[in-house]
């Protein structure tokens, strides 16, 4: 099957394109394209003369398999003209639905979580609704989610931050997930400039065969950038509601997570997290989120009532500490054909390699090895791992996919 020839959705100059959707309405054959439309914010467009910052969510309709479009049509227009990028989920198994949810801010201290659905009279999306609550992303001072105001010798305390997700498991089932964070500096921990030892201070360089050499030797100097790095105090909140109407209506808001953690580095904006669904199953994965033994895990939470309780499942730290490893990340993938099965693929380090998750970030592409698991109880057990890759062609960052039918691709 060959592409067909590349067409310009977004087709304004003077505004930048950014974080693209598309997604497909099978029972009314409408094919949507949504992006962000910025102007000032990042990207390479001039300032125009008179004009403020601007950011908008909009969209265009295609009735005919995208060969053309209708005009670009506008869903929202951000009071606070930041980068808060959509975030778009659509019904499986050939239906209808179309979901959106993303934030802005609603007052100057204070971010929400909005949604929106495809319309079932029209094409277009329906108004947007606010699905957070008065407790949600409450900021603690004007400002403090601008990262230009957070920092080393910067005005703010603090830097609050909500991030959306959302999944459906069909037409019916919609879960609208957000993760608030707030990063704080801590009292009197400064970065400290320390003198350069003589290693530090003069050029070195390794030969041939000396790759594990020079790795040890890197990951020293960035163990020592990071203990002379400024400490912070890193909260974390995890929240989720349930629609189970198509998005009419919003269940109680559920608690996942809360805790907090000490640590180097910068404003811990989000933590890796994905939210899956399928019928009548929710899954939520959280990786780990410090070096405690109880953020040092990855945490699984389960729900097969259509997300209106939810279990954590403690079953993939039994599967993987029996080999003797410990879950560095994860990545989660379901089949729409077998509601209870998760599929994992794991970045671990064995138990006596601990120390290397100091040197490893969610945005790093280290050479550790990945395992494979799978469950066939919604997340209660999992099967014996599966190698499929050290440091070989199957990296941290490779596709992952599962089909259907419960086929998975590496």
């Amino acid at each position: 099957m060959d592409f067909g020839e590349i067409i310009g959705i977004s087709n304004d100059s003077s505004f930048y394109a950014t974080s693209p959707f598309v997604a497909f309405s099978y029972k009314s054959n409408s094919l949507y394209v949504i992006w962000q439309k910025t102007r000032g914010i990042y990207g390479n467009v001039e300032h125009i003369k008179g004009q403020k910052n601007s950011a908008s969510i909009v969209y265009r309709i295609s009735k005919d398999n995208g060969r053309t479009f209708g005009g670009v049509i506008t869903l929202h227009d951000f009071k606070e003209p930041r980068s808060f990028p959509p975030q778009v989920a659509f019904s499986p198994l050939n239906e209808n639905r179309v979901f959106l949810a993303w934030v802005d801010k609603s007052s100057p201290k204070k971010l929400d979580v909005y949604f929106t659905r495809n319309s079932e009279s029209s094409d277009r999306f329906e108004e947007p609704i606010i699905v957070s609550d008065e407790m949600t992303g409450v900021c603690s001072s004007e400002g403090s989610n601008d990262l230009r105001n957070f920092g080393p010798s910067r005005p703010s305390e603090t830097y609050d931050t909500v991030t959306p997700y959302i999944a459906a498991g069909n037409d019916n089932n919609v879960y609208v997930m957000w993760v608030e964070s707030t990063t704080r500096k801590k009292i009197l921990e400064i970065a400290r400039l320390e003198p350069q030892d003589e290693e530090t201070s003069t050029s070195i360089s390794f030969g041939e065969g000396e790759i594990d050499k020079a790795a040890k030797y890197m990951e020293e100097k960035m163990r020592k950038s990071l203990e002379r790095a400024p400490k912070y105090r890193f909260s974390i909140r995890v929240f989720l509601r349930a629609s189970n109407d198509g998005g009419r209506t919003f269940g109680k808001k559920i608690s996942l997570l809360d805790t907090s953690i000490d640590g180097q580095g910068g404003p811990y904006v989000i933590s890796p997290t994905e939210l899956h669904a399928i019928g009548e199953n929710v899954y939520v994965i959280v990786n780990p989120l410090g070096r405690d033994p109880d953020n040092a895990r990855v945490r699984i939470f389960a729900s097969t009532d259509k997300g209106q309780t939810f279990q954590e499942r403690t079953g993939l730290s039994k599967t993987v500490s029996g080999i003797g490893s410990k879950i560095i990340s994860a990545r989660a993938k379901v089949a729409a054909k077998q509601h209870d099965s998760l599929y994992l693929l794991l970045e671990v380090v064995s138990h006596g390699d601990e120390e290397k998750m100091l040197l490893l970030t969610p945005f790093s592409s280290p050479h550790v090895p990945l395992i494979f698991v799978k469950s066939i109880d919604a997340g209660r057990t999992f099967s014996d791992p599966i190698h499929v890759g050290v440091n070989g062609p199957i990296r941290s960052h490779s596709s992952f996919a599962v089909s259907p039918t419960a086929t998975a691709c590496i």
